[in-house]
């Protein structure tokens, strides 16, 4: 008999800024975190126990660390780091795209902002955060080192199957979802998948970020038809019944182990473009309520304790 699947609840807990808008780092409120708890209640009903994620304005708002704390002492949170640089000190890189992702700053500097989340972080909690999350999924080619040398453990960073090279970020598209080893780092990626019956067309996954007529009519034709569709595990921008066709086809590929994520200000309307107003909200939560029952209680799946597992089937990174 086959291991029960796993999932690892991912809550990208940051602040509230307008995702139309060109980054700064004037936006660093945090009102929506007073609502973490609409979600954790339906975690807790399927004894999925979630990482929050924390971004610097996030770790150094008092009341947000305190409903966390509880949560966390509680034993029924993990709380991790989420870096967001343009929100992060020492801000002395130009503020924009490119940097937004951390992997993409000096060595220095990147070591510098994390250094400073982990110290408020230890600060608010009383102990180290393991679990790494980049900002934008930013992971860069000195964040392995950098993560170790600050006592983190795990990464999950990478966000497969999208491609953020066309704003000077990673490109995950031929990256798989195999856990991995990065010398003493697990890293776990986001789980997202192309699906429908030409999903494994290499042509269709090429052409499927590109801005051109080619690019735009594979997307057209994916959205009218569901011939293919892009899909990452999360309840924003996607219906219960997306989640559990991606899933599916990743337990029909092997995959056993998932991360299910969102960003925390889509607990209350208005803060991202997946939740505009109250109907986006009950759709929301609906989708996580549908998704979780079908995930825990008719499929047979387990949630993954990020402070004590590891994934079984990791390779190591050459």
């Amino acid at each position: 008999m086959s291991p029960p699947p796993r999932l690892l609840v991912v809550v990208h807990t940051e602040e509230e800024f307008d995702w139309s808008a060109p980054f700064s780092s004037a936006a660093v409120a945090t009102s929506h975190a007073r609502h973490l708890e609409r979600a954790h209640e339906r975690f807790l009903r399927h004894d999925l126990k979630p990482v929050y994620a924390l971004s610097h304005p996030i770790a150094c708002d008092p009341v947000a660390t305190r409903l966390l704390g509880r949560l966390r002492d509680a034993g029924t949170a993990t709380i991790g780091a989420h870096l967001h640089p343009w929100v992060t000190p020492p801000i002395e890189e130009e503020i924009g795209p490119f940097n937004s992702f951390p992997g993409n700053l000096p060595r220095d500097l990147e070591h510098a902002k994390l250094a400073r989340l982990t110290e408020a972080i230890e600060t608010a909690f009383g102990a180290r955060p393991r679990l790494y999350l980049a900002g934008r999924y930013g992971f860069g080619p000195n964040t392995a080192e950098l993560l170790e040398a600050l006592g983190y453990t795990v990464d999950v960073s990478p966000s497969p199957p999208f491609d953020f090279s066309g704003e000077d970020g990673p490109d995950f598209s031929d990256h798989d979802l195999a856990p991995r080893r990065l010398g003493s780092i697990h890293q776990v990626p986001h789980t997202g998948a192309f699906v429908g019956p030409l999903a494994r067309v290499p042509a269709v996954r090429a052409w499927w970020s590109r801005e051109d007529l080619a690019g735009r009519a594979v997307r057209s034709l994916g959205a009218r038809t569901g011939l293919v569709r892009r899909l990452r595990l999360s309840p924003e921008g996607a219906h219960a019944r997306d989640l559990r066709s991606l899933v599916e086809a990743l337990l029909a590929q092997g995959v056993d182990l998932f991360v299910f994520s969102f960003h925390s200000p889509s607990l209350v309307a208005g803060f991202t473009p997946y939740v505009r107003d109250d109907d986006d909200l009950r759709r929301f939560l609906a989708t996580i309520d549908t998704f979780l029952r079908w995930f825990c209680d008719e499929l047979g799946g387990i949630g993954v304790d990020a402070d004590a597992e590891w994934p079984a089937n990791e390779r190591v990174a050459t």
